[in-house]
């Protein structure tokens, strides 16, 4: 098969590339290339299969995926006329404050942001995300940790109590 080109997402065409999972499910061992899948009621043509991701340790399949131009979503699929989520990865952690700060300046030049003027969207930066879960976490491994050596106090002061009455 073939990936997008710049005409498929122009000209809104309806071709889809199909995740391995997806195109095993559907075709079993006959090449789906050129054959017709639908969308809802939307048909379209499969032009390629993504090569094999596999599953990650939370046990998602990434081959069980279909991926369409962007603008044919918008228009066929989606029915509407902006994007509501853009997710971005880096390379590498190091690359994750300039990619934000790229972002945002794209951002505000593309929404035509003026200075003292609100952001009409929101960046939200998953390594920021993740610190603050993993300080959750912590606080809440600490009070269990408080709780169960509080029950064991009580539970010491009682069996000394009823030794001692006997």
């Amino acid at each position: 098969g073939r990936l997008f080109d710049v005409d498929d997402d122009r000209e809104q065409r309806r071709v889809v590339l199909l995740g391995a999972t997806v195109a095993r499910n559907l075709f079993q061992d006959v090449d789906p290339v050129g054959r017709v899948v639908r969308l809802g009621s939307v048909p379209f043509e499969v032009i390629g299969v993504t090569r094999p991701l596999g599953t990650d340790s939370g046990g998602v399949d990434h081959d069980d995926q279909v991926v369409i131009p962007l603008a044919t979503a918008m228009r066929r699929v989606l029915n509407i006329p902006y994007v509501h989520t853009l997710l971005v990865q880096s390379r590498s952690s190091d690359d994750l404050e300039p990619l934000e700060t790229e972002v945002r300046d794209i951002l505000r030049a593309r929404l035509a942001v003026r200075s003292g003027m609100t952001e009409p969207f929101l960046v939200q930066n998953q390594a920021v995300l993740l610190r603050t879960e993993r300080g959750a976490s912590g606080a809440m491994s600490r009070l269990t940790m408080g709780a169960a050596a509080l029950a064991a106090l009580v539970g010491g002061i009682g069996i000394v109590a009823v030794m001692l009455i006997s």
